[in-house]
């Protein structure tokens, strides 16, 4: 059957620190893509690496990006199966094996810009079929799009990864979209002993809403106690990173989901390593969404947390003022209704 044209509005990084809506005819999906409407999309600190060249060199510019959404199928490529139009999908960067489909969009006459394997930043996309995975019955379609990356990074550094015990001391050095998701799984595992450590006083505040009496800011509190077992930190810093192992006891763990700039290093004691701390990147906190989505999705609603009192809802037009001001913001994710 002809697909009828659809018109979308993308946004995309021209250059360094320049960004552009632009609109444009999509053409058909191919072999192992997918035509996707944007219901929600949410703006994570990766995104703001790349704004600002923070990743180094850029060869795909000018590109859309985006990497976290809630949509529903318009029409599908060749070789999907397990996919049907109608159908509402979460959208993620952590994707499982296959195909990674990407290519070039034409705008205007003779001007065009990349896509990768998933881009959210428009009101309809072209995504890689291995990017796409179902809804729960049940979910809030409202912030799904929180499972893309912000729930799963999270949730499961702790629950995936880590996997402390309820005696344990932890720490979350970053109380944003991921950081704010740790605490959930590590309350989920009925630990008690938390302490948040954030820069920004209206972030505390969210995490004492949800009952952590432990609060540091380190502008204020110069004097951190540590000796924790296990440390979460995502401020994407790498002095941040120096400075937490520090915190940690001799037999403890710092997992860190951060992007620090491109070329930046992790200075850091040896002696630190001989006494037996250890330190672990996470990767999507090692998170299989097919099973982790429904998984996670079950946690949340039994603990029956309400995500609007932590995120805030904005307009499309309004995502370059955001991304722009990110460091700014005063809650732990902004959400984007298309």
């Amino acid at each position: 059957m002809k697909q009828k044209k659809i018109n979308s509005k993308f946004l995309i990084l021209e250059k360094k620190n320049k960004l552009k809506f632009v609109n444009t005819i999509l053409p058909k999906p191919k072999k192992n893509q997918l035509l996707v409407k944007i219901l929600y999309t949410s703006i994570c600190a990766s995104q703001i690496m790349e704004y600002k060249g923070l990743r180094g060199y850029d060869k795909w510019l000018p590109h859309a990006f985006g990497h976290e959404a809630v949509g529903i199928i318009v029409s599908i490529g060749k070789n999907i199966k397990k996919f049907k139009v109608k159908q509402k999908i979460i959208l993620s960067w952590i994707r499982k094996k296959g195909s990674e489909v990407s290519g070039k969009i034409m705008y205007g006459k003779k001007n065009h810009f990349n896509y990768g394997p998933i881009t959210t930043f428009s009101s309809y996309t072209l995504v890689s079929q291995n990017s796409a995975f179902p809804i729960p019955k049940n979910i809030k379609i409202k912030s799904a799009s929180l499972f893309g990356c912000a729930i799963p990074t999270g949730m499961g550094m702790v629950l995936n990864e880590a996997k402390p015990k309820k005696k344990n001391r932890c720490a979350i050095i970053g109380f944003g979209g991921v950081g704010v998701f740790v605490l959930f799984a590590l309350k989920f595992l009925k630990i008690t002993n938390i302490t948040v450590i954030d820069t920004n006083d209206n972030k505390l505040r969210i995490a004492k809403y949800y009952g952590i009496k432990n609060l540091i800011n380190p502008k204020k509190n110069k004097k951190i106690y540590g000796n924790f077992d296990f440390i979460f930190e995502s401020t994407g810093q790498s002095k941040s990173i120096e400075n937490s192992i520090k915190l940690l006891k001799n037999s403890g763990k710092i997992f860190f989901a951060s992007h620090p700039a491109k070329n930046q290093k992790i200075n850091l004691d040896p002696h630190e390593l001989i006494k037996g701390k250890k330190i672990y990147g996470s990767w999507g906190g090692k998170s299989n969404l097919r099973r982790d989505i429904p998984r996670f999705n079950k946690i949340l609603s039994n603990m029956k947390i309400n995500i609007d009192k932590f995120c805030s809802y904005h307009s499309f037009d309004k995502i370059i003022d955001l991304i722009k001001n990110f460091n700014n913001s005063n809650n732990t994710r902004s959400i984007i209704k298309m």
